[in-house]
């Protein structure tokens, strides 16, 4: 698929399970998906993906030797997903850890389309940042990693740079929202 082809796509998010997250955290958790699939039918999520630079002037960095454009339609054409005329339907497995992630906000296991997120951060975590969390460990499923790098570098892999993308954009929507 093209980018000018899967710009004439939405992305839509269908929530297929979402184990452990109780009556108490599903509003929150339906918002985050809503907050995450608005920001990446953005025009601003294509241009910053294309666009990514750090403050050292580099590129996206763990791309599996992908350009920025192949990196955003490898994000969007989502692995799983089904594809129709205008849309690209994407089945969303997420579960909640109840321990404590010591630090960590959540995981994919190999590669799985199952989500895992640590209470401890879901319960302390705004719909938006939620949203950001959401899109890192999109990219995982999308193929992409990030090695066990200082935070400075491993801020600029496709998980974390995706991920602060779509959080930067959720924000964006909420406060345009109030």
């Amino acid at each position: 698929m093209t980018l000018t082809q899967l710009r004439r796509k939405r992305v839509v998010f269908e929530l297929k399970s979402a184990k452990d997250y109780g009556r108490e955290r599903r509003g929150r958790l339906l918002e985050a998906i809503r907050l995450f699939e608005e920001a990446v039918n953005t025009e601003a999520f294509d241009s910053r993906v294309l666009e990514y630079r750090s403050f050292f002037g580099s590129r996206l960095s763990e791309t599996r030797g992908l350009t920025q454009e192949e990196v955003l339609i490898a994000y969007k054409a989502w692995p799983g997903g089904e594809v129709t005329r205008s849309k690209i339907i994407v089945p969303l497995r997420l579960q909640l850890e109840l321990e404590d992630g010591c630090g960590v906000y959540g995981f994919v296991r190999g590669g799985k389309p199952k989500i895992h997120t640590y209470s401890s951060f879901f319960d302390r975590a705004s719909p938006s940042w939620m949203a950001g969390h959401l899109a890192h460990e999109f990219a995982h499923v999308a193929g992409f990693s990030h090695r066990e790098c200082t935070r400075l570098t491993r801020r600029h892999t496709v998980p974390y740079a995706i991920g602060e993308i779509v959080w930067e954009i959720a924000e964006d929507i909420v406060e345009e929202s109030e």
